[in-house]
Protein backbone atom coordinates (compact mmCIF):
# COMPACT_ATOMS: atom_id res chain seq x y z
CA UNK A 1 0.00 0.00 0.00
CA UNK A 2 2.68 1.88 0.03
CA UNK A 3 2.50 3.24 -2.93
CA UNK A 4 4.81 5.91 -4.14
CA UNK A 5 5.80 8.99 -7.13
CA UNK A 6 8.07 6.10 -8.42
CA UNK A 7 11.64 8.22 -9.78
CA UNK A 8 12.72 6.86 -12.97
CA UNK A 9 15.74 7.45 -15.08
CA UNK A 10 17.86 9.36 -13.08
CA UNK A 11 21.54 9.76 -14.62
CA UNK A 12 24.07 9.34 -11.38
CA UNK A 13 24.96 12.97 -10.94
CA UNK A 14 29.00 13.96 -9.97
CA UNK A 15 29.13 13.49 -6.13
CA UNK A 16 30.19 16.48 -3.81
CA UNK A 17 32.66 14.43 -1.52
CA UNK A 18 32.81 15.16 2.34
CA UNK A 19 35.35 14.56 4.71
CA UNK A 20 34.54 11.68 7.40
CA UNK A 21 37.72 12.46 9.35
CA UNK A 22 36.37 13.97 12.15
CA UNK A 23 33.17 11.66 12.64
CA UNK A 24 32.93 10.62 15.89
CA UNK A 25 32.00 6.89 14.57
CA UNK A 26 35.60 6.54 12.32
CA UNK A 27 38.09 8.22 14.64
CA UNK A 28 38.07 5.17 17.24
CA UNK A 29 38.23 3.03 14.11
CA UNK A 30 34.77 2.15 14.36
CA UNK A 31 33.42 1.59 10.54
CA UNK A 32 30.01 2.01 11.63
CA UNK A 33 28.57 5.38 10.81
CA UNK A 34 24.97 7.22 11.67
CA UNK A 35 22.74 8.54 9.26
CA UNK A 36 24.59 12.14 8.49
CA UNK A 37 21.07 13.69 8.48
CA UNK A 38 17.31 14.24 9.91
CA UNK A 39 14.09 14.39 8.71
CA UNK A 40 12.18 17.46 9.81
CA UNK A 41 8.48 17.77 9.44
CA UNK A 42 6.28 20.79 9.60
CA UNK A 43 2.53 20.65 9.56
CA UNK A 44 0.64 22.96 7.37
CA UNK A 45 -3.27 23.22 7.52
CA UNK A 46 -5.05 23.19 4.39
CA UNK A 47 -8.46 22.78 5.59
CA UNK A 48 -10.31 21.91 2.06
CA UNK A 49 -8.46 18.73 1.92
CA UNK A 50 -10.33 15.56 2.19
CA UNK A 51 -9.99 13.10 4.44
CA UNK A 52 -8.31 9.87 3.08
CA UNK A 53 -6.17 7.03 3.72
CA UNK A 54 -4.60 4.07 1.28
CA UNK A 55 -5.56 6.32 -1.90
CA UNK A 56 -3.57 6.27 -5.01
CA UNK A 57 -2.22 9.40 -6.39
CA UNK A 58 -0.38 10.86 -9.20
CA UNK A 59 1.34 13.87 -9.97
CA UNK A 60 1.08 15.67 -13.76
CA UNK A 61 3.55 18.95 -13.13
CA UNK A 62 1.98 21.13 -10.57
CA UNK A 63 -1.44 18.99 -10.43
CA UNK A 64 -2.19 16.16 -8.12
CA UNK A 65 -4.98 13.84 -8.64
CA UNK A 66 -6.13 11.46 -5.96
CA UNK A 67 -8.37 8.60 -6.58
CA UNK A 68 -9.69 5.88 -4.40
CA UNK A 69 -9.22 5.09 -0.34
CA UNK A 70 -11.17 5.23 2.65
CA UNK A 71 -13.12 8.08 3.83
CA UNK A 72 -13.08 6.44 7.78
CA UNK A 73 -10.75 5.34 10.23
CA UNK A 74 -8.43 1.74 11.18
CA UNK A 75 -10.67 -1.32 9.93
CA UNK A 76 -11.69 -4.46 11.72
CA UNK A 77 -9.84 -7.49 11.86
CA UNK A 78 -12.68 -9.14 9.87
CA UNK A 79 -12.42 -6.65 7.05
CA UNK A 80 -15.57 -6.29 6.28
CA UNK A 81 -16.49 -2.02 5.69
CA UNK A 82 -19.37 -0.26 4.51
CA UNK A 83 -19.28 1.24 0.89
CA UNK A 84 -20.04 4.30 1.94
CA UNK A 85 -16.71 4.78 3.29
CA UNK A 86 -14.75 4.58 0.41
CA UNK A 87 -13.86 7.45 -1.19
CA UNK A 88 -16.08 7.57 -4.58
CA UNK A 89 -14.48 10.74 -6.21
CA UNK A 90 -11.39 11.93 -7.92
CA UNK A 91 -9.74 15.02 -6.61
CA UNK A 92 -7.35 17.21 -8.73
CA UNK A 93 -5.00 19.78 -6.72
CA UNK A 94 -4.01 22.75 -8.31
CA UNK A 95 -0.70 23.48 -6.45
CA UNK A 96 -0.21 27.08 -8.33
CA UNK A 97 2.94 26.07 -9.33
CA UNK A 98 4.32 24.67 -5.79
CA UNK A 99 3.21 27.65 -3.95
CA UNK A 100 2.44 27.42 -0.13
CA UNK A 101 -0.44 25.04 0.13
CA UNK A 102 -2.80 27.37 1.71
CA UNK A 103 -3.32 28.86 -1.40
CA UNK A 104 -3.79 25.24 -3.17
CA UNK A 105 -7.47 25.11 -4.95
CA UNK A 106 -9.05 21.57 -5.11
CA UNK A 107 -11.65 20.24 -7.54
CA UNK A 108 -13.39 16.34 -7.26
CA UNK A 109 -15.76 14.34 -9.99
CA UNK A 110 -18.15 11.83 -8.60
CA UNK A 111 -16.36 8.34 -9.92
CA UNK A 112 -19.80 7.53 -12.03
CA UNK A 113 -18.79 10.65 -13.97
CA UNK A 114 -16.37 8.92 -15.56
CA UNK A 115 -17.69 7.98 -19.28
CA UNK A 116 -15.11 7.26 -22.06
CA UNK A 117 -16.87 8.06 -25.59
CA UNK A 118 -19.14 5.63 -26.85
CA UNK A 119 -18.95 3.46 -23.30
CA UNK A 120 -22.15 1.92 -21.28
CA UNK A 121 -22.57 1.87 -17.74
CA UNK A 122 -20.14 -1.31 -17.22
CA UNK A 123 -22.27 -1.41 -13.21
CA UNK A 124 -25.00 -3.53 -15.65
CA UNK A 125 -21.48 -6.18 -16.90
CA UNK A 126 -19.84 -6.84 -14.19
CA UNK A 127 -20.77 -9.96 -13.79
CA UNK A 128 -19.37 -10.83 -16.77
CA UNK A 129 -16.16 -9.49 -16.36
CA UNK A 130 -14.80 -13.03 -16.09
CA UNK A 131 -12.27 -13.21 -18.43
CA UNK A 132 -9.68 -11.01 -20.88
CA UNK A 133 -12.43 -12.01 -23.76
CA UNK A 134 -15.26 -10.44 -21.91
CA UNK A 135 -13.52 -7.30 -20.94
CA UNK A 136 -15.47 -4.93 -22.90
CA UNK A 137 -16.06 -2.22 -20.61
CA UNK A 138 -14.38 0.17 -18.15
CA UNK A 139 -15.26 -1.58 -14.31
CA UNK A 140 -15.71 2.15 -12.67
CA UNK A 141 -15.40 0.35 -9.19
CA UNK A 142 -11.39 0.71 -9.27
CA UNK A 143 -12.18 4.20 -9.00
CA UNK A 144 -13.20 3.97 -5.24
CA UNK A 145 -10.63 0.93 -4.73
CA UNK A 146 -8.20 1.10 -1.92
CA UNK A 147 -4.57 -0.09 -1.22
CA UNK A 148 -3.95 -0.48 -4.62
CA UNK A 149 -0.37 -0.69 -6.04
CA UNK A 150 0.78 1.67 -8.28
CA UNK A 151 3.11 4.22 -9.70
CA UNK A 152 3.38 6.84 -12.38
CA UNK A 153 5.80 6.85 -15.69
CA UNK A 154 5.46 8.86 -18.47
CA UNK A 155 2.13 11.12 -17.26
CA UNK A 156 0.03 7.81 -16.63
CA UNK A 157 -0.70 6.18 -13.50
CA UNK A 158 -0.77 2.57 -13.48
CA UNK A 159 -3.06 0.99 -10.66
CA UNK A 160 -2.99 -2.61 -10.35
CA UNK A 161 -5.46 -3.71 -7.77
CA UNK A 162 -6.81 -2.76 -5.06
CA UNK A 163 -9.98 -3.59 -2.89
CA UNK A 164 -13.40 -2.74 -4.00
CA UNK A 165 -16.56 -2.14 -1.77
CA UNK A 166 -19.00 -5.07 -1.44
CA UNK A 167 -22.40 -5.47 -3.34
CA UNK A 168 -24.24 -3.38 -0.19
CA UNK A 169 -23.31 0.27 -0.42
CA UNK A 170 -24.85 1.51 2.50
CA UNK A 171 -23.88 -1.81 4.88
CA UNK A 172 -21.08 -3.77 6.22
CA UNK A 173 -20.12 -6.30 3.59
CA UNK A 174 -16.81 -8.15 2.37
CA UNK A 175 -14.66 -6.40 -0.56
CA UNK A 176 -13.30 -7.91 -3.66
CA UNK A 177 -9.51 -7.88 -4.93
CA UNK A 178 -10.03 -5.74 -8.29
CA UNK A 179 -8.32 -8.32 -10.89
CA UNK A 180 -7.55 -5.18 -13.34
CA UNK A 181 -3.96 -3.10 -14.27
CA UNK A 182 -5.79 0.40 -15.01
CA UNK A 183 -4.06 3.29 -17.49
CA UNK A 184 -5.04 7.04 -16.85
CA UNK A 185 -4.18 9.65 -19.19
CA UNK A 186 -3.21 12.13 -16.08
CA UNK A 187 -3.91 15.04 -18.63
CA UNK A 188 -6.95 14.02 -19.35
CA UNK A 189 -8.46 13.12 -16.22
CA UNK A 190 -7.39 16.16 -14.57
CA UNK A 191 -8.95 17.89 -18.02
CA UNK A 192 -12.43 16.43 -17.07
CA UNK A 193 -12.14 17.02 -13.34
CA UNK A 194 -11.43 20.47 -14.15
CA UNK A 195 -14.19 20.67 -16.68
CA UNK A 196 -11.97 21.65 -19.15
CA UNK A 197 -12.72 18.55 -22.24
CA UNK A 198 -14.17 15.14 -22.15
CA UNK A 199 -12.27 12.10 -21.91
CA UNK A 200 -10.57 10.59 -25.19
CA UNK A 201 -11.60 7.01 -26.14
CA UNK A 202 -8.38 6.03 -24.71
CA UNK A 203 -7.81 8.09 -21.78
CA UNK A 204 -8.25 5.13 -19.68
CA UNK A 205 -7.02 1.65 -20.32
CA UNK A 206 -7.84 -1.56 -18.66
CA UNK A 207 -6.56 -5.13 -18.35
CA UNK A 208 -7.95 -7.57 -17.04
CA UNK A 209 -5.26 -10.18 -15.46
CA UNK A 210 -5.79 -11.95 -12.06
CA UNK A 211 -2.09 -12.23 -11.79
CA UNK A 212 -2.35 -8.11 -10.56
CA UNK A 213 -5.26 -8.93 -8.35
CA UNK A 214 -3.37 -7.98 -5.15
CA UNK A 215 -3.74 -5.33 -2.44
CA UNK A 216 -1.27 -4.59 0.39
CA UNK A 217 1.62 -5.01 -1.61
CA UNK A 218 4.13 -2.69 -2.50
CA UNK A 219 5.61 -2.13 -6.31
CA UNK A 220 8.65 -0.45 -7.79
CA UNK A 221 10.54 -0.05 -10.68
CA UNK A 222 13.82 -1.29 -11.17
CA UNK A 223 16.23 -1.60 -14.24
CA UNK A 224 12.87 -1.26 -16.48
CA UNK A 225 11.06 -4.29 -14.67
CA UNK A 226 7.85 -3.86 -12.31
CA UNK A 227 8.44 -5.83 -9.30
CA UNK A 228 4.82 -6.57 -7.63
CA UNK A 229 5.85 -7.44 -4.33
CA UNK A 230 3.91 -9.82 -1.60
CA UNK A 231 0.07 -8.40 -0.67
CA UNK A 232 -3.09 -10.24 -0.31
CA UNK A 233 -5.90 -11.06 -2.43
CA UNK A 234 -9.72 -11.50 -0.95
CA UNK A 235 -12.44 -13.13 -3.56
CA UNK A 236 -15.59 -12.20 -1.98
CA UNK A 237 -17.99 -14.43 -4.88
CA UNK A 238 -15.65 -17.44 -4.35
CA UNK A 239 -15.39 -17.14 -0.30
CA UNK A 240 -12.00 -16.49 -0.89
CA UNK A 241 -8.76 -14.94 0.67
CA UNK A 242 -5.16 -15.51 0.84
CA UNK A 243 -1.60 -13.80 0.53
CA UNK A 244 0.34 -14.29 -2.78
CA UNK A 245 3.65 -15.17 -0.95
CA UNK A 246 5.39 -14.32 -4.36
CA UNK A 247 7.61 -11.34 -6.06
CA UNK A 248 6.55 -10.41 -9.53
CA UNK A 249 8.70 -9.16 -11.98
CA UNK A 250 7.29 -8.22 -15.63
CA UNK A 251 7.05 -5.36 -17.80
CA UNK A 252 4.17 -3.59 -19.14
CA UNK A 253 4.11 -2.28 -22.79
CA UNK A 254 1.55 0.38 -23.33
CA UNK A 255 0.74 1.94 -27.00
CA UNK A 256 -1.30 4.51 -26.01
CA UNK A 257 -4.24 2.23 -26.59
CA UNK A 258 -3.42 -1.32 -25.45
CA UNK A 259 -1.67 -2.51 -22.29
CA UNK A 260 0.28 -5.80 -22.74
CA UNK A 261 2.19 -7.85 -20.51
CA UNK A 262 5.19 -9.45 -20.69
CA UNK A 263 5.23 -12.80 -19.24
CA UNK A 264 6.27 -12.90 -15.56
CA UNK A 265 8.65 -14.13 -13.65
CA UNK A 266 7.80 -15.01 -10.19
CA UNK A 267 9.97 -16.01 -6.77
CA UNK A 268 7.73 -17.83 -3.60
CA UNK A 269 8.81 -19.49 -0.91
CA UNK A 270 7.21 -22.50 -1.44
CA UNK A 271 4.02 -21.86 -0.02
CA UNK A 272 0.92 -21.41 -3.48
CA UNK A 273 -0.96 -18.48 -2.62
CA UNK A 274 -4.34 -20.50 -3.04
CA UNK A 275 -3.22 -22.92 0.19
CA UNK A 276 -2.22 -20.11 2.22
CA UNK A 277 -3.08 -20.88 6.24
CA UNK A 278 -3.39 -17.84 8.37
CA UNK A 279 -2.93 -20.45 11.64
CA UNK A 280 1.19 -21.10 10.67
CA UNK A 281 4.19 -19.50 10.24
CA UNK A 282 3.51 -20.17 6.27
CA UNK A 283 6.62 -18.65 4.91
CA UNK A 284 8.45 -15.76 4.75
CA UNK A 285 6.94 -14.36 2.14
CA UNK A 286 3.24 -13.83 3.81
CA UNK A 287 3.79 -10.02 4.13
CA UNK A 288 1.30 -7.43 3.58
CA UNK A 289 1.17 -3.86 4.71
CA UNK A 290 4.88 -3.26 4.61
CA UNK A 291 6.88 -0.39 3.16
CA UNK A 292 9.38 -1.10 0.40
CA UNK A 293 11.79 1.49 -1.45
CA UNK A 294 14.45 1.64 -4.05
CA UNK A 295 18.29 1.01 -2.89
CA UNK A 296 21.71 1.47 -4.20
CA UNK A 297 24.07 -1.45 -3.42
CA UNK A 298 26.91 0.67 -1.92
CA UNK A 299 29.29 -1.89 -2.78
CA UNK A 300 28.91 -1.43 -6.63
CA UNK A 301 26.20 1.01 -6.85
CA UNK A 302 23.82 -1.31 -8.53
CA UNK A 303 20.12 -1.28 -8.13
CA UNK A 304 18.08 -3.15 -5.03
CA UNK A 305 15.11 -3.18 -3.50
CA UNK A 306 14.96 -3.60 0.18
CA UNK A 307 11.38 -4.55 2.02
CA UNK A 308 10.51 -3.54 5.03
CA UNK A 309 9.24 -5.89 7.91
CA UNK A 310 5.38 -6.14 7.08
CA UNK A 311 2.20 -7.80 8.58
CA UNK A 312 0.65 -10.69 9.30
CA UNK A 313 2.76 -13.74 10.28
CA UNK A 314 1.65 -16.26 12.59
CA UNK A 315 -2.19 -14.81 12.00
CA UNK A 316 -1.97 -11.38 13.75
CA UNK A 317 2.04 -10.71 14.25
CA UNK A 318 4.26 -8.51 12.21
CA UNK A 319 7.57 -9.62 10.81
CA UNK A 320 11.03 -8.44 11.97
CA UNK A 321 13.25 -9.36 8.90
CA UNK A 322 14.14 -7.15 5.80
CA UNK A 323 13.87 -8.62 2.34
CA UNK A 324 16.62 -7.72 0.08
CA UNK A 325 15.20 -8.41 -4.05
CA UNK A 326 17.69 -8.10 -7.23
CA UNK A 327 17.06 -9.13 -10.72
CA UNK A 328 17.91 -12.56 -9.71
CA UNK A 329 15.80 -13.24 -6.94
CA UNK A 330 15.40 -12.47 -3.32
CA UNK A 331 16.50 -13.12 -0.13
CA UNK A 332 14.99 -13.01 3.51
CA UNK A 333 17.79 -10.77 5.93
CA UNK A 334 17.71 -13.12 8.74
CA UNK A 335 16.67 -11.54 12.38
CA UNK A 336 19.53 -13.04 13.73
CA UNK A 337 21.76 -10.31 11.89
CA UNK A 338 19.12 -7.60 11.60
CA UNK A 339 16.15 -7.05 13.49
CA UNK A 340 13.25 -4.20 12.34
CA UNK A 341 12.80 -2.28 15.66
CA UNK A 342 10.04 0.55 14.51
CA UNK A 343 8.07 1.49 11.68
CA UNK A 344 7.20 -2.05 10.66
CA UNK A 345 4.07 -0.81 8.70
CA UNK A 346 2.68 0.78 5.60
CA UNK A 347 4.17 4.38 5.63
CA UNK A 348 6.33 6.72 4.11
CA UNK A 349 9.67 6.39 3.23
CA UNK A 350 12.70 8.90 1.90
CA UNK A 351 15.33 6.89 0.11
CA UNK A 352 18.97 8.16 0.69
CA UNK A 353 22.11 7.64 -0.96
CA UNK A 354 25.51 8.74 -0.25
CA UNK A 355 28.48 7.91 -3.39
CA UNK A 356 31.13 9.57 -0.53
CA UNK A 357 30.17 7.91 2.54
CA UNK A 358 29.53 4.23 0.84
CA UNK A 359 26.04 4.39 2.50
CA UNK A 360 22.29 4.22 1.60
CA UNK A 361 19.54 4.54 3.61
CA UNK A 362 15.72 4.73 4.19
CA UNK A 363 13.86 6.76 6.66
CA UNK A 364 10.41 5.82 7.58
CA UNK A 365 8.14 8.16 8.92
CA UNK A 366 5.62 7.31 11.50
CA UNK A 367 3.19 4.10 11.06
CA UNK A 368 2.94 1.49 13.77
CA UNK A 369 5.98 0.13 16.25
CA UNK A 370 6.72 -3.07 17.61
CA UNK A 371 9.40 -1.93 20.04
CA UNK A 372 9.32 0.29 23.54
CA UNK A 373 12.15 2.58 22.70
CA UNK A 374 14.59 4.24 25.34
CA UNK A 375 16.29 6.88 24.80
CA UNK A 376 18.17 6.88 28.74
CA UNK A 377 21.84 7.03 28.64
CA UNK A 378 22.40 6.02 24.70
CA UNK A 379 23.75 8.94 23.67
CA UNK A 380 22.93 11.53 21.03
CA UNK A 381 20.53 11.10 18.24
CA UNK A 382 20.34 9.62 16.04
CA UNK A 383 20.55 6.38 18.59
CA UNK A 384 20.93 2.86 17.50
CA UNK A 385 18.18 0.68 17.72
CA UNK A 386 19.36 -2.80 20.10
CA UNK A 387 17.70 -4.78 22.29
CA UNK A 388 18.83 -2.33 24.76
CA UNK A 389 17.29 0.62 23.33
CA UNK A 390 14.09 -0.69 21.48
CA UNK A 391 12.90 -4.04 22.90
CA UNK A 392 10.46 -5.85 21.15
CA UNK A 393 7.09 -6.16 22.85
CA UNK A 394 6.13 -8.70 24.71
CA UNK A 395 2.94 -10.03 22.90
CA UNK A 396 3.17 -14.29 23.63
CA UNK A 397 0.38 -15.74 24.76
CA UNK A 398 -1.94 -12.46 24.22
CA UNK A 399 -4.90 -12.99 21.71
CA UNK A 400 -4.68 -11.60 18.29
CA UNK A 401 -1.49 -10.29 19.61
CA UNK A 402 -1.10 -7.29 17.03
CA UNK A 403 -3.80 -5.61 18.80
CA UNK A 404 -0.98 -4.39 20.71
CA UNK A 405 1.84 -3.46 18.55
CA UNK A 406 1.15 0.72 18.64
CA UNK A 407 0.97 2.96 15.71
CA UNK A 408 3.65 5.61 16.38
CA UNK A 409 4.90 9.11 15.40
CA UNK A 410 8.88 8.43 15.52
CA UNK A 411 11.05 8.31 12.46
CA UNK A 412 13.84 5.77 12.12
CA UNK A 413 16.43 5.97 9.10
CA UNK A 414 17.60 1.95 8.08
CA UNK A 415 21.32 2.26 6.97
CA UNK A 416 22.79 -0.12 4.25
CA UNK A 417 26.79 -0.55 4.02
CA UNK A 418 29.03 -1.68 1.71
CA UNK A 419 29.60 -5.16 3.26
CA UNK A 420 25.91 -5.26 2.94
CA UNK A 421 25.25 -5.22 6.81
CA UNK A 422 22.14 -3.47 7.77
CA UNK A 423 21.80 -0.92 11.04
CA UNK A 424 18.67 1.53 12.40
CA UNK A 425 18.60 4.57 13.85
CA UNK A 426 16.21 6.60 15.82
CA UNK A 427 16.27 10.44 14.73
CA UNK A 428 15.12 13.20 17.23
CA UNK A 429 13.02 14.17 15.14
CA UNK A 430 9.41 13.34 14.47
CA UNK A 431 5.57 14.35 13.89
CA UNK A 432 4.87 17.45 15.43
CA UNK A 433 1.66 18.25 17.47
CA UNK A 434 -1.58 19.12 16.14
CA UNK A 435 -2.66 22.61 15.29
CA UNK A 436 -6.22 21.67 14.95
CA UNK A 437 -8.56 19.93 17.49
CA UNK A 438 -9.73 16.52 16.95
CA UNK A 439 -12.90 14.94 18.17
CA UNK A 440 -12.84 11.53 18.97
CA UNK A 441 -15.40 8.91 20.69
CA UNK A 442 -14.60 9.50 24.34
CA UNK A 443 -12.56 12.90 23.80
CA UNK A 444 -11.16 15.67 21.94
CA UNK A 445 -7.36 15.83 20.94
CA UNK A 446 -6.87 19.86 21.49
CA UNK A 447 -4.34 21.28 19.41
CA UNK A 448 -0.72 21.22 20.85
CA UNK A 449 -1.65 17.69 21.37
CA UNK A 450 -0.99 14.08 20.26
CA UNK A 451 -1.62 12.32 17.60
CA UNK A 452 -0.69 8.94 16.05
CA UNK A 453 0.33 9.65 12.29
CA UNK A 454 1.93 8.03 9.38
CA UNK A 455 0.38 4.74 8.37
CA UNK A 456 -1.34 4.66 4.62
CA UNK A 457 -0.35 7.88 4.13
CA UNK A 458 1.20 9.09 0.71
CA UNK A 459 4.55 11.26 0.22
CA UNK A 460 4.12 13.67 -2.65
CA UNK A 461 7.63 14.30 -4.38
CA UNK A 462 8.48 18.01 -5.07
CA UNK A 463 12.54 17.31 -5.13
CA UNK A 464 13.87 19.11 -8.31
CA UNK A 465 15.24 15.57 -9.94
CA UNK A 466 18.70 17.28 -10.25
CA UNK A 467 18.74 15.78 -7.29
CA UNK A 468 17.28 12.16 -7.81
CA UNK A 469 19.08 8.91 -8.68
CA UNK A 470 17.49 5.75 -9.53
CA UNK A 471 14.61 6.80 -7.37
CA UNK A 472 16.77 7.73 -4.22
CA UNK A 473 18.19 10.88 -2.85
CA UNK A 474 21.59 11.88 -4.80
CA UNK A 475 22.19 13.38 -0.92
CA UNK A 476 25.90 14.18 -2.23
CA UNK A 477 24.62 16.46 -4.46
CA UNK A 478 21.93 17.53 -2.94
CA UNK A 479 24.04 18.81 0.16
CA UNK A 480 26.71 20.28 -2.21
CA UNK A 481 24.16 22.56 -3.28
CA UNK A 482 21.94 23.11 0.11
CA UNK A 483 23.86 23.40 3.35
CA UNK A 484 20.72 23.68 5.36
CA UNK A 485 19.19 20.91 3.49
CA UNK A 486 15.79 20.97 1.00
CA UNK A 487 12.15 19.91 0.82
CA UNK A 488 11.47 16.53 -0.34
CA UNK A 489 7.91 16.68 -0.69
CA UNK A 490 4.53 16.58 1.81
CA UNK A 491 2.83 13.75 3.76
CA UNK A 492 -0.77 13.60 3.05
CA UNK A 493 -3.21 11.85 4.44
CA UNK A 494 -3.76 8.16 6.14
CA UNK A 495 -4.97 6.90 9.50
CA UNK A 496 -4.87 9.49 12.27
CA UNK A 497 -5.25 7.85 15.58
CA UNK A 498 -5.79 9.02 18.88
CA UNK A 499 -4.52 5.84 20.71
CA UNK A 500 -1.74 4.21 20.34
CA UNK A 501 -3.31 0.58 20.37
CA UNK A 502 -6.90 1.39 18.75
CA UNK A 503 -7.55 -2.14 17.94
CA UNK A 504 -7.01 -3.11 21.85
CA UNK A 505 -9.58 -0.47 22.78
CA UNK A 506 -12.65 -3.23 23.75
CA UNK A 507 -10.76 -5.61 21.99
CA UNK A 508 -12.30 -8.33 22.05
CA UNK A 509 -15.49 -7.89 22.94
CA UNK A 510 -15.86 -5.60 19.77
CA UNK A 511 -13.39 -5.98 16.68
CA UNK A 512 -14.52 -2.94 14.81
CA UNK A 513 -11.51 -0.56 15.08
CA UNK A 514 -12.42 2.07 12.76
CA UNK A 515 -16.12 2.34 13.87
CA UNK A 516 -15.08 2.56 17.87
CA UNK A 517 -14.73 6.11 16.75
CA UNK A 518 -10.79 6.32 18.02
CA UNK A 519 -9.09 6.47 14.47
CA UNK A 520 -10.22 8.35 10.95
CA UNK A 521 -8.80 9.19 7.97
CA UNK A 522 -6.88 12.18 8.10
CA UNK A 523 -6.00 15.31 5.50
CA UNK A 524 -3.14 16.39 7.86
CA UNK A 525 -0.46 17.82 5.41
CA UNK A 526 3.19 18.04 6.43
CA UNK A 527 6.19 19.31 4.54
CA UNK A 528 8.96 17.45 4.74
CA UNK A 529 12.62 18.15 4.68
CA UNK A 530 15.94 16.72 4.47
CA UNK A 531 18.23 18.33 6.98
CA UNK A 532 22.22 17.31 7.44
CA UNK A 533 23.86 16.63 10.62
CA UNK A 534 27.01 18.70 10.70
CA UNK A 535 28.68 16.06 13.74
CA UNK A 536 28.24 13.56 11.05
CA UNK A 537 29.50 15.18 7.95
Amino acid sequence: MSKKLLLFGMALMMAFVFSCKNSPETKAGNTETKPPYTIQLEEIVVPNLPDLHSFTHGIYQDKIVLIGGRTSGLHAFSYTFAHSLSNDSVFVIDTKNWADPQKWTIKSLHFSKIILPNQEDSAKFVTQLQSPQMMKFLDKRVFYSNNAEFYTKNNVLYLYGGLIGGPNKSANSNPTTAPYLTAINLPDIIDLVEGNKALKANSIRQLYDTSFGITGGEIEIMNNKTYLVFGWHYDNANSQQYYSHQIKSFTITDDGTTLTPSAITSWNDGYPNDTDAAVADNGIYRRRDGTMSAMINPANDSNILLYYAGVFKSGATNFTSVVRITDNGAKEIDSNSFTMRSNIYTCQVVPVFSKSRKESYASLIGGITNTTFNAEGAGNYPIKLTEKTAKIIDTIGKSQNFTFVPFTNRISTVCLNAKGELSQYMLADSFPPSKNTYHFKDDSVKAGGALYNGAESELLWTMDSKYLVNGMINYDALIATNKDGATVGYIYGGILSSLPNVLAKGFPANQNGGSLGYSKASNRLFRVKIVPLPQIL
